[in-house]
């Protein structure tokens, strides 16, 4: 696999404002305005994880190759719960009404993140488990070496159709294109249920603990209970995988017009 030409971070800084100005303020009540809010603040994680990810790649000492090897495959598991609750979830439940291109566009990038997961996976010599966050060690698997530049070239691969679909989506899901479709209001609020279900179902604590450390203060996005946010999520869940949250954010790019 050839590394392309690839500006990671500048990429990164370029669609950093078009994922943030949809959540800069509070969960919209309207649920045709909340589905281009939602989404953006899914969008808006999803960049600030693989640029921290990026950027840390050629500073990891041998001693931590291993967390930050779990580390990543949690941002790519993120990442691929994502993709996977849009095709199963979202976009599915918004037809026949509201049609989009979702899976042509998940197929020009879906394949170098599964491989960057796959590999990610060797360098752990674990198996998936039942929840995304969730690894099974496989007893007498030799591990493969952690390589930081074979990381880099996965990431390069899938930046740039990423972000291009990534940003599709903020426009199809206008409010405006929502409302024309003649979708109702009840079909979004069952949407917007079912996927806080799957949330539930399928990602470990671990990951909601990942996630939500990478939200920037001027996001509001996540809408977590008062609970969850403040005690749950800092003083419990934190502790279980708590030798890997060294690689959390310090501070954010600011965002450039």
């Amino acid at each position: 696999m050839s590394s392309p030409n690839v500006d990671f971070l500048g990429r990164c800084a370029k669609s950093r404002p078009r994922f943030a100005k949809h959540v800069v303020g509070p969960a919209p009540t309207d649920p045709f305005d909340f589905q281009i809010w939602s989404m953006s603040g899914g969008h808006l994680l999803i960049l600030e994880i693989l640029a921290n990810i990026y950027s840390q790649l050629d500073t990891i000492p041998p001693a931590e190759e291993q967390n930050f090897a779990l580390f990543c495959l949690f941002g790519m598991q993120f990442i691929e719960h994502h993709h996977h609750l849009e095709e199963t979830v979202i976009f599915p439940m918004m037809e026949p009404e509201f049609t989009t291109n979702v899976l042509a566009e998940h197929a020009t990038f879906s394949g170098a993140l599964h491989e960057l997961d796959k590999y990610l996976k060797s360098v752990l010599a674990v198996k998936q488990g039942a929840k995304n966050g969730q690894v099974i060690p496989i007893v007498g698997q030799a591990k493969v070496p952690f390589s930081a530049s074979t990381i880099k070239r996965y990431m390069e691969t899938m930046i740039d159709p990423l972000f291009t679909h990534l940003e599709h989506e903020l426009e199809w899901l206008a409010p405006e294109n929502i409302r024309a479709s003649g979708l109702s209001k009840a079909r979004l609020d069952q949407i917007n249920a079912k996927a806080e279900e799957h949330i539930q179902n399928e990602m470990d604590i671990s990951l909601l603990v990942f996630g939500t450390r990478h939200v920037r203060p001027e996001s509001y996005f996540p809408p977590l209970p008062w609970f969850l946010a403040k005690i749950l999520v800092p003083w419990v869940f934190w502790w279980k995988d708590r030798k890997l949250w060294k690689f959390l954010p310090k501070s954010f790019v600011p965002i450039e017009p």
